[in-house]
């Protein structure tokens, strides 16, 4: 575990003693033997309901970065978009084989936690919770619906699995910057010297552009929160795994109670014999679908809207073979 002895883990096992350290001084009187009166004053403490809402977000920490997953690209390309494809797609991602898939890659010691204890730690690999975004704010046609019953996966016939609508993003981040300006702000943080460092390393923590942006806003002395809002706000969707997702998520229940059958061994094709039923039969028995998916081609002159866009002059590739290639 030589991770374990860099300055880095080091200095996050320092500043966790730190945290609990503190959290304990302060919650003890009310939380030492905890009862239901003491966890009632304590409440009542603005103090102790900040040190409550640090052992919640730890909590949080230890599982939510295993049993809670982020759906990042999703979707169906031309033609069988036309076919409504993006909703299969989508239920596939949560489907027992993705849960499989996942718990199999997974069941091994996890890096971060294990630098930071010294010695090997096996975090939870069971899923709990899928979540993704909408691509635009106004709307998302493929989530938009997107309901089936349990039993298609395996699960109770009176319970129902989909994609939520929980909310919108905060709508942070460094798109609307540009390149130059983002490089700007970056050698910034750097020659300034701030006392908090990004040095791009393993477990440091996420997004290390935009924590440097932060600081580089920061060392202008203009309110780095209001100027990373870019506005473009996106549908928040999540598909609850579990029936006791709060309990299991954040640890209190050892075992997860699945609204599916994470080892149903058919469960691609029963997904896709619902979603011919309930979205693609009817599309395509449209004449206006068919058409459109005839304009696809793969022959030359190849005229497909899966076609990656090429730089000007080189619209052609010399072959097929260049554009389609076959993997033996």
């Amino acid at each position: 575990m030589d991770r374990a002895t860099t300055d880095l883990f080091r200095s996050k096992r320092a500043a966790a003693l730190a945290e609990t350290l503190e959290i304990v001084t302060l919650l003890g009187a009310y939380l030492s033997p905890p009862t239901a009166e003491g966890l009632a004053k304590a409440f009542s403490d603005s103090k102790a309901r900040a040190q409550m809402r640090r052992v919640v977000r730890r909590a949080r920490g230890e599982r939510v970065g295993t049993v809670i997953a982020d759906l990042t690209v999703c979707g169906a390309v031309a033609p069988y978009n036309a076919l409504v494809a993006g909703k299969l797609v989508g239920a596939l991602a949560v489907s027992p084989t993705v849960l499989a898939a996942y718990r199999s890659k997974y069941a091994r010691p996890s890096e971060i936690a294990s630098a930071m204890a010294g010695r090997p730690i096996l975090r939870e690999p069971r899923l709990s919770f899928i979540g993704t975004t909408s691509l635009y704010g106004t709307g998302s046609s493929q989530y938009n619906r997107l309901f089936w019953p349990a039993e298609v996966m395996g699960g109770k016939r009176e319970n129902r699995m989909g994609f939520h609508e929980l909310g919108r993003s905060r709508s942070f981040g460094t798109s609307h910057f540009s390149s130059e300006t983002v490089e700007a702000l970056v050698r910034l943080s750097a020659l300034r010297g701030s006392l908090v460092r990004v040095n791009n390393l393993f477990g440091e923590g996420v997004s290390p552009r935009l924590r440097k942006v932060r600081l580089g806003i920061a060392a202008l002395g203009w309110p780095a929160n209001d100027l990373l809002r870019h506005g473009r706000e996106r549908i928040l969707y999540g598909v609850p795994l579990v029936e006791n997702l709060r309990d299991y998520s954040l640890g209190l229940d050892e075992k997860p109670e699945y609204l599916l059958n994470p080892e149903l061994p058919e469960a691609d094709a029963r997904v896709a014999d619902w979603w011919f039923e309930r979205w693609c039969r009817r599309r395509v028995a449209r004449q206006d679908v068919l058409e459109s998916m005839r304009t696809h081609s793969l022959v030359r002159p190849v005229r497909h809207g899966a076609r990656v866009p090429l730089p000007a002059g080189n619209e052609t590739p010399p072959n097929d073979q260049e554009m389609f290639p076959i993997f033996t």
